[in-house]
């Protein structure tokens, strides 16, 4: 009787102690600190199969695409377009204050570029892209005379040198540019056009990060719509922000 009343006792603090213990998938996950709010913004913006980013297709009514704005929308200083490219610009550079382009950091003068030319690439054929990617080890091949052009359009900057984390292929004179360094997910909210003369617009506006809703940046953008050889693009010119 002794016996199995010694065996009962031992079963029972056998199963009080299992109930304790942790499954190791439990003590990683205690473990490991969270996972940075930014690496979160970017691992959700890395896709290019979107048909446009997720803050702007969150908002109608601070994004480019919405319906035409009326007559009395300050937006309607501008085509939809250049609502677009503005609003594009800022998501990228809402807080990196310049007064000349030059002062921006090379990196994401880059980042903008590539980035850029991807997204274009896929919107204008996206199973070229999906080809490009096959063919290429999921890297995607950006011309070294493309990634400059976008440049000397966007930011008026010729010659300069290359900075980020882009491998550069020095036979085919390319970069080759993976989709999951990401795109910004940051709401622009438009308060105000106005035209200062000689194709040159100043644009007031709101920036929200997604991943930091509280944070609001108060932007003011001067930018320049340039006409060359029978084509017209946007360059920007200074940017103001006030946190």
């Amino acid at each position: 009787m002794k016996f199995f009343l010694l065996l009962f006792t031992a079963v029972l603090i056998l199963c009080s102690c299992s109930s304790w213990e942790a499954t190791p998938s439990q003590v990683q996950a205690e473990s490991l600190p969270p996972e940075p709010a930014s690496s979160q913004a970017a691992a959700s913006s890395s896709s290019l199969s979107s048909s446009a980013s997720s803050s702007a297709s969150s908002s109608s009514f601070t994004g480019p695409y919405a319906a035409d704005p009326g007559p009395d929308d300050p937006r309607s200083l501008v085509d939809q377009e250049t609502l677009q490219w503005v609003w594009t610009f800022l998501q990228y550079f809402y807080a990196t204050p310049f007064e000349d382009p030059s002062e921006i950091p090379a990196r994401d003068v880059y980042w903008f570029a590539f980035t850029r030319i991807a997204r274009d690439a896929w919107d204008a054929d996206s199973q070229q892209v999906m080809a490009d990617l096959e063919k290429n080890g999921q890297a995607f091949p950006i011309p070294r005379e493309a990634a400059e052009e976008m440049i000397a359009k966007t930011f008026g900057l010729e010659d300069l040198p290359y900075e980020g984390d882009v491998a550069y292929d020095p036979d085919q004179d390319t970069y080759r540019y993976y989709f999951a360094h990401g795109e910004p997910d940051v709401s622009i909210y438009f308060l105000d056009f106005q035209e200062l003369g000689d194709s040159v617009y100043t644009c007031s506006a709101e920036a929200s990060p997604q991943w930091e809703s509280s944070e609001i940046h108060f932007l003011s953008f001067t930018f320049q719509i340039v006409e060359d050889g029978g084509e017209a693009y946007c360059q920007a010119l200074s940017l103001s922000v006030q946190p």
